[in-house]
């Protein structure tokens, strides 16, 4: 065997990167309160190009961890009121990029509930290549989670969570709905999550029947209208009920003076 082979065989057996570990030292770091102590994990953990299982649920829990008010870096006391103010920019840079590496493992792993859930509950953050277009684009990966969490399908959802699955899956099914897209569902699927959206409307907790009510005017047609200007008129179950339908109306209908031209 030549030395060439030996030495081959060697970097196969010592010299490939390992798959990341979670060792004392990264789960410290993983339950700081200190921010960066945990993007200090967040690399460690994501350079690895085959993470275990385990660094992989520690990569999920900790973006769930980054959704959690206590997790919030403290606002500087010249900023406390100021409504634009969102985070300092290396956190929510280190936040993007633990959202891109969950997305990587969704790709890999598209029925991972507890990943979905995670970008789901941050995708207000956004990220570089906008997490909602992301959902959107990936629908044949997506769409069976949001389904079943914007229809309450899934226990333990928040109805902010829920809200938000019904304002994903607007986004999916004008995806799937744009002439030259890759679309990844069949007409009947898109259909589906066009009723949920439609059956939420009627939902007693407001975050979600609101919700509903403006993803119909990103999915809505004119037989919608119809039901917003009812909505419009009778002001609905109360709350922004009534000026969410208007806006919603006013977009179906500018969508279809534009079919027009």
């Amino acid at each position: 065997m030549s030395k060439i082979v030996y030495l081959l065989l060697a970097f196969c057996m010592v010299g490939a990167p390992a798959s990341a570990q979670i060792t004392p030292i990264i789960k410290n770091q993983l339950q700081s309160p200190d921010w960066e102590d945990r993007e200090k994990a967040y690399k460690t953990l994501a350079e690895q190009k085959s993470p275990s299982p385990e660094a992989k649920k520690a990569l999920i829990d900790l973006l769930q961890l980054e959704d959690a008010p206590e997790s919030y870096p403290p606002i500087p006391p010249e900023l406390i009121g100021n409504k634009e103010y969102e985070g300092p920019l290396g956190w929510m840079d280190y936040v993007s990029r633990l959202m891109e590496t969950v997305m990587q493992i969704v790709e890999r792993e598209p029925r991972r509930q507890d990943a979905l859930k995670a970008l789901c509950d941050n995708h207000d953050y956004g990220v570089p290549s906008d997490i909602s277009d992301w959902f959107a684009k990936h629908g044949d990966q997506t769409a069976n989670y949001f389904l079943a969490a914007a229809t309450g399908k899934i226990t333990g959802l928040s109805a902010p969570h829920q809200a938000h699955a019904i304002e994903v899956l607007a986004q999916i099914i004008k995806w799937e709905r744009t002439p030259g897209t890759a679309h990844r569902l069949n007409p009947s699927d898109v259909q589906l999550l066009d009723q949920a959206i439609r059956t939420e409307m009627d939902d007693s907790r407001h975050e979600v029947r609101q919700s509903a009510i403006w993803a119909l005017g990103t999915t809505g047609t004119s037989d919608d209208l119809a039901l917003l200007d009812r909505i419009v008129t009778t002001g609905g179950q109360g709350g922004e009920d009534k000026d969410l339908a208007k806006s919603a109306a006013i977009v179906i209908r500018r969508r279809i003076a534009t079919d027009k031209k």
